[in-house]
């Protein structure tokens, strides 16, 4: 049965929708605790473990840019899932997750922030280095390949595969502000290249043969202009790359976009310069919305947070949920499914800060929410289910197809736009109402509160609401 939490003065609530329900019936919701918290073995001040984090099956990896002192060049750890239920071998006891590695560059120097960014897919780990001084150039940046190969890296399970840096790259391009891995391709965003302007920014595209990794496409905005930033933020799902430009000014100042690659058939190499296939917006911008801050890719699904959706600072911010579909999508092949926002967000909470999707599942960072203290931060977690429901706020009014009696029940449905709120969804809307007039009128209105319609994205505290627009049909999102 669908069913959604709500965070009440009191606690939580759990709603479940029994209007199907065959009684007696057992209610046992899955609930998502924390399973551990992770620190590094010889972490210190000012370490910023945690600065970058990526999940792939049971690893985890933990960037912390300013680690190895006194150099503070910066470090990745990488924690594993303590599946077996064993003894962790670095500290004797029997830990959920056991820290498995830590992870340094062979060549690592003075403020190199190694850790700013971090990636892992499978058995490869990348880690940007966003201020090394690579090939001569200062803050020329860089990103490192680690791989888990207890044989090739003996006696450790994890070493250096290899080091890269772009082709073309020059002083302070910031090469490696951010990084994303899939299987054998790496890509790596530096926002401050200029090409085609000043801090335009790029990103540059890595496959794997073998042992060895080649640069195969340089990736730029078809559109970019200086101070765009494009390469802020990148992600890789199989042939599709998402590279965000959070400054970019179209539509408007500093409003922010994102734009998505695909693979040409004969390989990355093979189109030069290649083009976008699509350039994402929000359905409604603002300057200062910072959309592209962060971008993630899983399968058919981009979402793109909007860190600061206003120049005042007085939104918590959004994420975005846009899907790859050419029929529902017409004549695009990209389009908007859903806003994400925090049911209990408030000003400069910086939500959309990050994102990640895998499958159904979005995950929304909000590093300044003060919900444990000023700027703890938080994470919100929204499953796609298209069988729940939020609320609506707006009156919905129909004709009926026929007069009905005294003390009769229609059901009223209708079709449900909600763009006007920044969404694109298309969803379904009920009510039922009970005649109570003895000379009952053509038309039927229903009021608030009415049976809820889902956004797409719940959490447990998560509603999205929406404005009605009516038709005559009902559209089902499943």
């Amino acid at each position: 049965m669908p069913a959604t939490m709500a965070r009440l003065e009191s606690g939580l609530v759990l709603r479940v929708d029994d209007r199907d329900a065959v009684y007696p019936i057992t209610v046992d919701p899955m609930i998502v605790t924390e399973d551990a918290k992770l620190l590094a073995s010889d972490g210190a001040s000012p370490d910023l473990f945690g600065i970058s984090v990526s999940v792939s099956g049971d690893t985890v990896v933990v960037g912390a840019r300013g680690d190895t002192p006194p150099t503070d060049s910066g470090s990745a750890h990488v924690f594993e899932r303590n599946t077996a239920s064993a003894m962790c071998t670095e500290t004797g006891t029997l830990d959920p997750w056991c820290h498995q590695a830590k992870l340094t560059a062979s060549d690592g120097a003075v403020f190199d922030d190694f850790g700013i960014s971090v990636s892992v897919s499978g058995d490869t780990v990348v880690v940007g280095a966003v201020n090394d001084d690579a090939l001569s150039g200062f803050d020329f940046g860089s990103a490192y390949v680690f791989v888990r190969d207890a044989s090739l890296c003996s006696p450790n399970l994890w070493c250096q595969q290899a080091k890269l840096t772009a082709s073309d790259g020059t002083e302070k391009d910031r090469f490696g502000q951010s990084v994303s891995v899939f299987g054998d391709t790496v890509v790596v965003g530096a926002h401050n290249d200029d090409a085609p302007g000043h801090d335009s920014g790029s990103a540059y595209v890595f496959v794997r043969s073998g042992t060895t990794w080649i640069e195969q496409a340089k990736l730029t905005a078809s559109d970019g202009t200086e101070k765009d930033l494009f390469g802020q933020s990148v992600s890789v799902f199989g042939d599709t790359v998402v590279v965000g430009a959070y400054l970019d000014d179209v539509p408007l100042n500093a409003s922010g976009s994102a734009y998505v690659f695909e693979k040409p058939g004969a390989g990355w190499a093979s189109v030069v310069p290649l083009t976008e296939d699509a350039k994402l917006l929000p359905s409604v911008s603002a300057e200062f919305d910072h959309f592209g801050i962060s971008v993630s890719v899983s399968g058919e699904t981009v979402v793109v947070g909007a860190s600061q959706p206003d120049a005042a600072h007085s939104d918590p911010g959004a994420a975005y949920v846009f899907v790859r579909d050419a029929s529902l999508c017409s004549p695009n092949l990209w389009c908007q499914q859903a806003k994400l926002t925090a049911s209990d967000g408030m000003a400069e909470d910086a939500f959309g800060i990050s994102v990640s999707v895998s499958g159904d599942t979005v995950v929304v960072g909000a590093y300044t929410d003060d919900d444990d203290g000023l700027d703890s931060g938080s994470a919100y977690v929204f499953e796609l289910d298209l069988d729940s429901e939020g609320p609506i706020t707006s009156n919905l009014q129909t004709s009926i197809p026929s007069p009905l009696s005294m003390n009769d029940t229609f059901v009223v449905t209708a079709t449900v736009d909600d763009t006007a709120t920044g969404n694109s969804d298309i969803l379904s809307a009920t009510c039922e109402l009970t005649n109570s007039s003895t000379d009952p009128p053509t038309v039927v209105s229903c009021g608030d509160p009415m049976t809820p319609v889902d956004s797409g994205y719940d959490s447990p505290t998560e509603d999205v609401q929406a404005t009605i627009m009516v038709t005559r049909q009902r559209f089902c999102t499943n």
